[in-house]
């Protein structure tokens, strides 16, 4: 970085445009901060959530397309929704947390055994290294 940018020149430009809000114009101060914008607070709901959406959106309903078998039956569509209006709520209270981290543990559980069985049915099913790491986990 340092070695394409000129700046002697840098400074000149800024002080030309700055100028009139500038004090000491012979100083150049550069601030060097810079953060991760999608790093996010990770919580219990979150975590679980995610997980609900790869075993169904991602491992489930694919395998059940690619393999043209019926989808297993579950509430994702209905636990879906209720995760969007959570999510939408400004105050998240102890009680409803609860309440969600409950349905999703069972969710998650169902959607597990359901991903299990349908592996088991069908020995084509390849999962990548990084999938049955994930499982593992």
């Amino acid at each position: 970085m340092t070695d394409n940018t000129d700046w002697q020149q840098l400074q000149e430009v800024l002080i030309h445009h700055w100028k009139r809000d500038m004090n000491n114009t012979h100083v150049l101060l550069m601030d060097a901060t810079c953060y991760e914008s999608y790093i996010r607070f990770p919580t219990d709901v979150k975590l679980l959530w995610e997980s609900c959406q790869w075993v169904f959106e991602k491992q489930l309903y694919r395998w059940s397309k690619i393999l043209g078998v019926k989808r297993p039956r579950s509430k994702y569509i209905d636990q879906k929704r209720k995760q969007m209006s959570y999510d939408r709520s400004r105050k998240k209270t102890y009680k409803a947390g609860r309440k969600r981290k409950k349905a999703l543990i069972y969710l998650l559980s169902k959607g597990l055994g359901q991903l299990q069985y349908l592996l088991n049915e069908n020995p084509q099913i390849q999962l990548h290294f990084q999938e049955r790491s994930y499982l593992k986990q």
